[in-house]
């Protein structure tokens, strides 16, 4: 994806996939240590599964929010403020970039974010196999 029509893409398809988990983030939201949210099964599968084998997995999960990170790190300095981030909520506090930002410097680097994301497909992996499938996602919904 190194041309400007594919990163233009990439980024409304990732704004709209925040604004689409914002809408549900405070029912969402656990206090810190907490289990992390549920990942929308909407969310997952768009453009994530590469080698197209009908899963997700661990790997392929995290190059896809590694991808977002770097999208989003518009100074390319390793790391975001919560004005780098999409939301809907222009002005008030971002709760997801606060889960992010573990040690509370104002910034999320990029192993923040990972780590954030890797707890979400790890609650997500029901069975513990490294990859998530749209009916293992569908079943947790339920």
């Amino acid at each position: 994806m190194t041309n400007p029509k594919s990163r233009r893409l990439l980024s409304v398809a990732f704004a709209a996939a925040m604004l689409a988990g914002a809408s549900g983030a405070s029912a969402q939201m656990v206090a810190p240590g907490g289990p992390p949210p549920v990942i929308p099964p909407n969310m997952l599968f768009n453009g994530m599964d590469t080698n197209k084998d009908g899963a997700v997995s661990k790997q392929e999960y995290l190059d896809s929010y590694a991808k977002k990170f770097d999208a989003m790190d518009k100074n390319k300095d390793g790391k975001i403020t919560a004005d780098e981030m999409p939301t809907k909520n222009k002005g008030k506090p971002n709760t997801v970039f606060d889960e992010m930002d573990v040690n509370k410097d104002g910034t999320v680097t990029k192993q923040e974010y990972l780590d954030y994301y890797a707890k979400k497909f790890d609650a997500a992996d029901k069975n513990k196999d490294g990859k998530i499938t749209k009916d293992e996602l569908q079943k947790k919904a339920n």
